[in-house]
């Protein structure tokens, strides 16, 4: 066995876990909050993950993709261009600064994502 992994459940004498119940707790369920990236880890790891009331969590994977791409920063980034282009330079300095405006923005988080995995 890997010395660098842990041992998995049924090797320490656990049961070994394949579903859960969901829970924010006091927490803001927000899109784009870091528990449901925790979620998409657990969901993607095979785990069978209840909602409220032990319905179903109903996962919204393209939401999530759009933001983990930077479609809402792109989209903000559009409207402030239209609707106030002193506000968007002020916004979006250092962006600009990179050479990067709304289109490239999906294609800035490709590139840093590919650089991760």
């Amino acid at each position: 066995m890997d010395s660098r992994r842990p041992a998995p459940a049924s090797a320490l004498g656990m049961a070994d876990l394949s579903s859960a119940c969901w829970t924010s707790g006091l927490r803001r369920t927000v899109v784009g909050h870091r528990m449901w990236g925790a979620l998409k880890g657990a969901v993607d790891g095979g785990f069978k993950v209840a909602g409220e009331k032990g319905a179903e969590s109903k996962y919204d994977a393209e939401a999530h993709k759009d933001r983990m791409f930077g479609n809402h920063v792109k989209e903000y980034m559009e409207m402030l261009q239209e609707e106030d282009p002193t506000k968007y330079e002020a916004h979006s300095s250092k962006f600009i600064a990179a050479g990067i405006d709304a289109e490239k923005m999906e294609e800035m988080y490709m590139e840093a994502h590919e650089k991760i995995c």
